[in-house]
């Protein structure tokens, strides 16, 4: 079985899993792809689920983006310029600028895929996370080499995995939304002539780029939580997802 094949199989489990959610527990979602990678790669960042925020809440406009090729994180991936609104292209950004090396590659996900309202009463359930693990790690057993590192988006998820001792967690970043916006900034105390220093950088290139002082700050935690766990000895992983890596043979 290819990659591709086997990610196709991946979505369907997900797409079936999503049907069982609202079975199991009567609130409404839907299955948002993520964008699929082109093989297995060194960073996974993970994060809770999908929101319904780019459909406004719509589940009948959810579907017809969906069906139009929208994908999770759609449009973030090749990120390269600075961004000046958006948390997520701050996180795009600063992957691709204090992560990565040179070659290396990166997926992100969620612990479970269907996308709902944030109200929902789905919405950061513990027991769907719980029914949701095993696809998760046979994701990570197709889409992670075997010494990926494994980052947590939100405290959330990092105690969640942590809670699991997955294997390769290397740790968790403060979360993009603007909701966790009182988070930013958590590395400021005791560098603030390094923060002052890395926000004048920013606004330099390009030329003329308006980096707000909030966004500023959440790059910064990214810069620091990027090379602290860019520089971590790598890690095997567990017979599992050699498993899974085997099935692709």
């Amino acid at each position: 079985m290819t990659f591709e094949e086997a990610y196709s199989q991946l979505e369907q489990d997900f797409r079936a899993r999503v049907e069982e959610d609202e079975r199991q527990w009567c609130f409404e979602s839907i299955f948002l792809p993520n964008l699929r990678p082109e093989g297995p790669v060194d960073f996974v960042l993970v994060g809770m689920e999908p929101s319904l925020q780019w459909a406004k809440g719509d589940f009948e406009v959810a579907r017809d983006k969906i069906d139009a090729g929208f994908r999770n994180f759609f449009g973030c991936c090749n990120y390269e310029n600075p961004p000046q609104d958006s948390g997520l292209g701050v996180l795009f950004f600063c992957i691709s600028k204090y992560l990565l090396r040179k070659g290396e590659t990166y997926y992100l996900t969620d612990l479970a895929q269907g996308a709902m309202k944030t109200k929902s009463s789905g919405a950061g359930d513990a027991g769907k996370y719980e029914a949701w693990f095993p696809l998760f790690e046979k994701e990570l057993g197709l889409v992670a080499k075997p010494n990926a590192r494994i980052i947590s988006i939100g405290r959330a998820v990092g105690g969640f995995l942590s809670r699991k001792w997955l294997h390769g967690h290397a740790g968790t970043i403060v979360h993009y939304s603007l909701q966790a916006s009182r988070h930013w900034g958590k590395e400021i105390p005791g560098r603030c002539d390094e923060f002052h220093e890395f926000a004048s950088d920013l606004r330099k290139h390009p030329p003329g780029s308006k980096w707000s002082e909030t966004l500023a700050k959440l790059a910064f935690d990214y810069k620091i939580a990027f090379e602290q766990i860019s520089s971590q000895d790598e890690n095997g992983w567990p017979a599992r997802q050699r498993e899974w890596q085997s099935r692709l043979t």
